[in-house]
């Protein structure tokens, strides 16, 4: 990113941003062209070139938008006064409310794992990770506290198994395989499930460690 794009008014950044996130989560990365993400944002190629260096630098920052979607959205829920239930099944709303509001940068973090996008993933994903980790050790860590686990398991296992659920309802919210193999696991495709039943499918199979 270059010193003219910070100059921006936030609105007018955010909305660059949004129209190269719509290309990009609509054709992928390396189909997707920066006149088409011109067109999109109603800006000329010229005036692309002077806020980003190329196509890699405008995805990256495309990348840390999402990643602050995330963290702002994250941090306005939580609460150590929450038992751990409900800190769970309230990230899991934040997450569907993210996928309602900015459907597109969601599809592009979860194609974040495909081997086209190694690059990016090898220097983003702790960021990423660490967005949803650090709240789920900290929904762990206070639960422990309050002896609402019925497992030994350890902080990282706990918060492993925990983020495991939280990613795969993620990935069904904006890919049409996951969805499907969502359903598959839970309701062997005999129907088409609403985000609140995969919300509520998901607190089930986790309240088993749960008291």
């Amino acid at each position: 990113m270059l010193q003219a794009f910070a100059k921006l008014n936030a609105d007018r950044q955010a909305k660059v941003l949004d129209a190269a996130a719509k290309i990009f989560a609509l054709d992928g990365y390396h189909p997707a062209s920066i006149t088409q993400i011109c067109e999109e944002a109603k800006i000329s190629n010229g005036a692309l070139y002077k806020y980003f260096k190329n196509k890699e630098d405008l995805f990256f920052a495309v990348l840390d938008r999402c990643v602050n979607l995330m963290v702002n959205e994250i941090v306005t829920i939580y609460s150590s006064n929450h038992n751990t239930g409900l800190a769970i099944r309230m990230l899991l709303q934040a997450t569907e409310k993210l996928a309602d509001n900015y459907r597109d940068y969601l599809t592009i973090y979860a194609d974040l794992g495909s081997s086209s996008h190694t690059v990016f993933a090898a220097e983003t994903s702790e960021k990423f990770e660490l967005t949803v980790s650090k709240y789920l050790r900290r929904v762990v860590e206070d639960g422990k506290r309050r002896n609402e686990f019925n497992t030994q398991l350890d902080d990282n296992l706990l918060t492993f198994f925990i983020d495991n659920y939280v990613m795969l309802f993620l990935y069904s919210l904006v890919s049409e395989y996951h969805h499907n193999r969502f359903e598959s696991f839970f309701c062997e495709g005999k129907g088409v499930l609403s985000t609140k039943e995969k919300i509520d499918l998901v607190m089930q199979s986790i309240s088993i460690i749960i008291k």
